[in-house]
């Protein structure tokens, strides 16, 4: 018999948990999951001790059954990313994940965040109907963001890379901001940001270029992920971004880009000329907005479509769609 879910406790990670957590992670996923890290019980230890690792637990009956995570992606920032999320295939479809979320809520605002952003996976149309469920709104889709070397205990899931949805989960008002909003998305931001709660003015002029193109590039390997913040651009900023493409074999390639900045019009034009797509709208993410652009290293197939749920992810992926030459 299966243990009754309201005997669930759910905590804060501890570093005498690291070896429970690295099992609860090959029950899911074998050896497959793309973070190596939560296979590595002395790095685990490490991270949460050092907070780089900031989490909550499900347990009953003293084993771990589930967990999400915290991740601060830049200092500063109001909004933080939250994921790495699992559930026991044991335990999965009995209110698990309602009660993690609470937890996680809970850490969030204890550790100083206005709310967080979080990518359920195509994979699971359970964590998608969940995401917005309450007061969370879809801001993106993050395509091939999953390894194809990812198996999914206990869920049929395609061959290849897999999508995820970006979702911004507010619990704080954000504080009031002026952004500059593209062009091209100026009725979709707005959109986004009328159903997040968020009050913006948005500023309009001719786009003005920085001296120089200047950006902060990190990779995450495992994940086949290249990371490029542009912190100043000039009218070279696709070339200088496809420098740092061409150098990595990353499969997935995102482009954050701020939007106080007064060349994000131009700068959105030069890097769909340059092969990139919209990808999400991060509130608060970076002492600012962010709006990320995606560049895929392989082009998408004419019957690309991942399995998304809820209309806002529809209309993302009709944009996309339409952005790529598919439509």
């Amino acid at each position: 018999m299966l243990p009754d879910v309201t005997d669930v406790l759910v905590r804060d990670l501890k570093a005498s948990d690291a070896a429970a957590l690295a099992d609860l992670f090959r029950r899911c996923y074998g050896e497959t999951y793309g973070t190596r890290l939560f296979y590595d019980t002395k790095a685990l230890v490490a991270a949460i001790n050092e907070c780089r690792l900031r989490s909550v637990v499900a347990q009953i009956d003293g084993r771990i059954v589930g967990h999400t995570g915290i991740t601060v992606v830049h200092q500063g920032s109001l909004v933080c990313e939250t994921g790495n999320t699992v559930v026991d295939p044991e335990m999965r479809g009995r209110g698990l994940l309602k009660l993690l979320g609470g937890g996680l809520r809970e850490r969030v605002l204890r550790d100083g965040f206005i709310g967080y952003v979080h990518y359920p996976t195509t994979a699971h149309e359970i964590m998608q109907r969940s995401s917005v469920s309450g007061s969370g709104v879809e801001t993106g889709l993050m395509l091939a963001y999953v390894p194809d070397t990812t198996v999914y205990t206990a869920v049929e899931t395609r061959s290849g890379r897999i999508a995820v949805t970006v979702v911004y989960q507010p619990f704080i008002a954000a504080p009031a901001r002026a952004v500059y909003v593209p062009a091209r998305y100026a009725d979709l931001l707005r959109s986004i940001y009328a159903k997040s709660d968020l009050q913006r003015s948005f500023r309009s002029g001719a786009p003005q270029w920085d001296a120089a193109s200047d950006l902060l590039v990190s990779s995450k390997p495992d994940r086949g992920l290249l990371n490029v913040l542009v912190t100043s651009a000039a009218a070279d900023l696709a070339d200088v971004v496809r420098t740092h493409v061409d150098r990595s074999p990353a499969a997935v390639v995102h482009v954050d880009l701020p939007m106080t900045a007064a060349w994000l019009d131009a700068g959105v034009e030069a890097l769909i000329g340059a092969g990139c797509f919209f990808c999400a709208l991060l509130p608060e993410f970076e002492r600012c907005d962010l709006l990320r652009m995606q560049f895929l290293r392989r082009p998408l197939s004419e019957d690309f479509a991942p399995d998304v749920i809820n209309a806002d992810a529809k209309g993302l992926l009709k944009l996309i769609r339409h952005e790529a030459g598919l439509i």
